[in-house]
C-alpha cells in the first residue's frame, strides 16, 4: 500500500505479486517504490499514479530484501538464492552481482543515501558492505548470535545497524571489525530497525510494546518510553511534529515527545481499556475507542469534546475520514457506526457481519468504508447511504486489519 503520510490515507494499492510481498522501499525523492516477494520478482512502481513501471526477474526463490536509490533509478535486491544484485530500473538489466556466502539466504539489503555503498545481511549472521560502482567489498562483519533479521544504514554508508530477534541490536562501523555499540532490549524480540542520516541514532521496534530510540554512538544506553502499565494496542503520529499518542489496556492514552523521550500533556482516560487512537491533521484533536463501548473526541488539552455512544460492545477501532467530516467506529457488537464528526450524531449503523468487528478503513475519497470481522469476511459500504456494496469471502480466520 502507498499512504499519504500527512493524512494517513491510502493513495494506491500496488497489486502484482503472486504470493507474499516480503519487502518494500521508497526512493528518497518520493517518486518511486520497489517491492519484492515470494514469487522471485522485484517490481518498480510510480508513486504518483500507482502504476507498475518495470518487473525485474532473475532471482531463484523469494526476494527478501529490496532497496531503492535516492531517485529510484537503481535497485538492490537480495534473497533466498543467496544473490545480491544491482539493477538498472529503467532497462531492467542486472548491472552487478555481489559475491556472498552460497549457503545462506540474504535477509535484508540497504543502499546508502548517497548511492555509493551497498549493504546486505544474511541468515548466517554475516553483514557485507561493497562499493556500488566497482563492486569492491569494503567490509564484512559477523554477528556472534548467528543471524540477522533486519538491516539499516546511515546516509554515507559509514555505519550500519542489524537486529536479530531476541539478540542485541549491533551498530557496525567501516574500519572496525567489532560492533561499536550493542543495544540490549529488556524483553521481547527486535523485529525492525531504522538509522538516522548521521548514523548517531537508531530506532528499534519489537514485541515488548515499546519503540526505542537509541544513541548509536559507542556504548550509550537506549531510551524507552515508560508509563503504560499494560499492553499498548494502538499508536498515532502527530503530523509534522515529533510526537505520538499511544493507547493501552491500562485505560489510558498518553502523548509522548520523542525529541525528549518524555510523556507530554494530559493523560486521557476511559473507564476500560483503550484499543484505538487517532490524531487529527492539525494535531489539535484526538479520537479514542474503548472497551467501555464508547468513542471520544478530545482536545489536545485533554477535554472531552464529543462522546459517541451507541454501541452495545467494545469499540475496537475509531477513525476519521480523510476530510475529517465523518468518524467510523467498529465494535464487538458486530456493527460499525458512521458519525457526523461535527456534532457527534450517528448517520448510519452498518449491519451485516456475523461476529465482532476488528477493523475499519475509509477509501481515500471518503465515499466508501471497509470493515473486517471475526466472521472471516470484509465488507464494503457506501458512506452516504450506509448500503452494503460488496462482501469479500475467502479468509479462513479473523480479518484483523483492512486498508
Amino acid at each position: 500500500m502507498l499512504w499519504d503520510a500527512r493524512r494517513g490515507v491510502v493513495l494506491h494499492a500496488l497489486r502484482g505479486h503472486n504470493g507474499s510481498a516480503d519487502a518494500v522501499s521508497l526512493s528518497a525523492d518520493g517518486t518511486r517504490a520497489a517491492s519484492s516477494g515470494a514469487d522471485g520478482r522485484v517490481m518498480v512502481w510510480e508513486v504518483g499514479r500507482g502504476v507498475l513501471l518495470r518487473t525485474l526477474r532473475g532471482h531463484r526463490g523469494s526476494v527478501l530484501g529490496v532497496a531503492l536509490s535516492a531517485t529510484g533509478h537503481r535497485v538492490v535486491s537480495g534473497g533466498s538464492d543467496h544473490a545480491v544484485r544491482l539493477w538498472d530500473a529503467e532497462s531492467g538489466r542486472v548491472l552487478r552481482a555481489y559475491p556472498t556466502n552460497p549457503n545462506a539466504s540474504i535477509r535484508s539489503v540497504a543502499l546508502s543515501g548517497d548511492n555509493t555503498r551497498v549493504f546486505a545481511a544474511n541468515y548466517a549472521g554475516t553483514v557485507y558492505a561493497w562499493e556500488l560502482k566497482t563492486g569492491r567489498q569494503i567490509a564484512t562483519w559477523t554477528d556472534p548470535d548467528g543471524w540477522n533479521a533486519a538491516l539499516a544504514t546511515d546516509w554515507r554508508g559509514e555505519r550500519a545497524v542489524t537486529v536479530s530477534g531476541t539478540s542485541p541490536a549491533r551498530v557496525w562501523s567501516l574500519g572496525k571489525k567489532a560492533p561499536i555499540a550493542t543495544l540490549h532490549a529488556d524483553g521481547g524480540e527486535f523485529q525492525g530497525v531504522a538509522m538516522s542520516a548521521d548514523g548517531n541514532q537508531v530506532v528499534t521496534v519489537g514485541e515488548d510494546t515499546v519503540a526505542r530510540r537509541w544513541d548509536a554512538r559507542p556504548q550509550v544506553d537506549g531510551m524507552a518510553l515508560p508509563g503504560h502499565r499494560e499492553d499498548i494496542w494502538s499508536i498515532a503520529v502527530v503530523p509534522g511534529r515529533s510526537m505520538v499518542y499511544t493507547a493501552s489496556s491500562d485505560h489510558t492514552v498518553r502523548c509522548w515527545d520523542l525529541s525528549r523521550g518524555l510523556s507530554s500533556g494530559p493523560v486521557l482516560s476511559h473507564p476500560d481499556m483503550v484499543r484505538s487512537v487517532a490524531v487529527s491533521h492539525d494535531g489539535q484533536r484526538v479520537l479514542t475507542g474503548s472497551d467501555d463501548r464508547k468513542a471520544r473526541v478530545w482536545s489536545a488539552a485533554g477535554n472531552v469534546l464529543r462522546e459517541l455512544v451507541g454501541h452495545d460492545g467494545e469499540v475496537a477501532r475509531a477513525i476519521w475520514s480523510a476530510d475529517e467530516s465523518t468518524i467510523a467506529t467498529a465494535s464487538a457488537d458486530g456493527t460499525a457506526i458512521l458519525w457526523d464528526a461535527g456534532n457527534g450524531a450517528p448517520r448510519h449503523r452498518l449491519k451485516g457481519h456475523g461476529a465482532s468487528l476488528l477493523a475499519v478503513a475509509f477509501s481515500a475519497d471518503g465515499r466508501q468504508v471497509l470493515t473486517g470481522s471475526q466472521d472471516q469476511t470484509a465488507r464494503l459500504w457506501d458512506v452516504a447511504t450506509g448500503a452494503l456494496l460488496q462482501t469479500f469471502i475467502g479468509h479462513e480466520n479473523f480479518v484483523r486489519d483492512v486498508r
